[in-house]
């Protein structure tokens, strides 16, 4: 069959080939935009018209999607939880600081009163304490008091601050605290590093055989870093402690006892009692 050039038959035969590739290449792009406002949908939810992403129910097949989205959730809540336990262990630690610093300035009031009350005396009196300590043991310069005066004490330094500078004059405690608190955090299993140090979060006693007793620090707020990697949960039994809430209004009713293992490191041979108080939000 032929055409004439001119006529509408064999321009139509000419092009229809163009044409039908045309159609081709557009319905394959209005296939491929559905398909990419169906993932877009899937994985970012919508936009409506006032422009606000707006998240669609999740199917059945959108709940691996879903469960995952609430596991990050979950954990994203779990280190803003372990942060604020540590910002609250660190506010901790220097109120313990700040409470050191406070007795001491009361200690130096003290002494300077009692040398502008008798300053010919001064001389006589330390040269006194001088040889009462070179007669009394050199390991243990501590008065001698029976347990229940020492808790008793503690108990009302915790919120006295002359109570407390009386406690420190007449026992003059120590610091213990756990070497690998950090460590703990990362492994529940590793066995608790007690050491004597500047500050920590007990206040020990020397004792005769190599020993001391022990409470919790003054200022010591007992919250989850403390209660377990802080090792509080080995030192003193203290049955009501919940890790959703912290606790400041302790009172010992037994203190622990530590012995020496040499240097600067003890460990615990009998665990003391414990009463964590009211419990207060975290």
């Amino acid at each position: 069959m032929s055409f004439y050039r001119d006529s509408f038959d064999y321009l139509w035969s000419g092009y229809l080939p163009y044409i039908w590739i045309s159609l081709g290449v557009i319905l394959i792009g209005v296939l491929m935009f559905d398909l990419i406002i169906r993932l877009k949908r899937r994985f970012f939810g919508a936009v409506t018209e006032k422009g606000v992403l707006e998240q669609k129910e999740p199917t059945d097949s959108d709940h691996g999607f879903s469960s995952f989205n609430l596991q990050q959730l979950k954990k994203n809540l779990d280190e803003l939880k372990k942060g604020q336990n540590d910002l609250i262990e660190s506010i901790s630690s220097v109120n313990n600081v700040l409470g050191r610093i406070e007795v001491k300035l009361e200690e130096i009031k003290n002494k300077d009163g009692k040398i502008h009350q008798n300053p010919a005396g001064h001389k006589y009196k330390t040269q006194s304490n001088s040889a009462s300590a070179q007669s009394s043991p050199a390991t243990n310069h501590r008065e001698s008091a029976t347990a229940p005066d020492m808790t008793a004490l503690y108990n009302a330094s915790r919120t006295d601050q002359s109570r407390r500078a009386e406690f420190r004059e007449k026992y003059k405690p120590f610091c213990i605290n756990v070497g690998n608190d950090v460590e703990r955090r990362r492994d529940a299993n590793l066995a608790p590093d007690f050491r004597q140090e500047d500050d920590g979060s007990y206040l020990a006693v020397s004792q005769a055989n190599d020993q001391a007793v022990v409470f919790p620090n003054f200022t010591l707020v007992v919250v989850e870093a403390i209660y377990g990697p802080g090792a509080l949960s080995e030192v003193f039994e203290c049955d009501d402690f919940d890790r959703r809430f912290s606790y400041q209004h302790l009172c010992v009713t037994e203190p622990a006892t530590f012995k020496s293992t040499g240097g600067l490191n003890w460990r615990v041979i009998d665990k003391g009692k414990l009463e964590l108080g009211p419990a207060q939000e975290s």
